[in-house]
Order: structure tokens, then sequence, then C-alpha cells
């Protein structure tokens, strides 16, 4: 990966940041979003309308941090491409952090 480390993600997004990637010449990004008053820790496809690609149940109030272990499955949902973050690390560059 370049831009930063695994440990760094898994900060940012234990915190409620959003990060912002590039794998194969697409932009992606990892957010927390709410659907119904319920939280969710997301894959979007920028480029593809903001498509979601995955999503992880958190709780049904915004929860800071955010587990480890959710954060866990959704890096590891093969979603990019038949991969997963963590199976792409070498190929991503984190492009923003918000």
């Amino acid at each position: 990966m370049t831009g930063n480390t695994m440990e760094e993600i898994y900060e940012y997004l234990e915190h409620g940041h959003e990060v912002e990637f590039e794998y194969l010449n697409k932009i992606y990004i990892i957010q927390t979003n709410s659907i119904n008053g319920e939280s969710y820790l997301e894959i979007h496809d920028c480029e593809s309308e903001n498509k979601c690609l995955y999503r992880e149940y958190i709780s049904k109030t915004p929860a800071m941090p955010i587990s480890r272990e959710k954060i866990d499955i959704v890096l590891n949902e093969k979603c990019l491409n038949g991969k997963s973050f963590v199976e792409a690390e070498a190929d991503i560059v984190v492009t923003v952090v918000y």
C-alpha cells in the first residue's frame, strides 16, 4: 500500500474517518453511513455512481470506535475485482483520508 500502513487504516476507520483509495485505476471509498438510524461501514465504487459494493452493519446508534472485528469483515470482503482490500493491499494507493 502506498500512502498509509494497514494499522493507520484501522485507526482511521475505528474513529469514523473516510478512506479514499485507488486500485487498478479506479477510485473507491470506505466510509460509515447511517440508514434509517442504523450505522454501517461501507465500501463504495466512486466511479459507478458511488455504487455500494459492500455494507456491514455496525449498530443502531453511531458507535465509536468501530470494532476491529467489523473493520476486518469489511477489509476482507472480496469486492474489488474479486479481491479484498487486504489481498489487494500491495496495489492500493490511499489518496485521501477525511
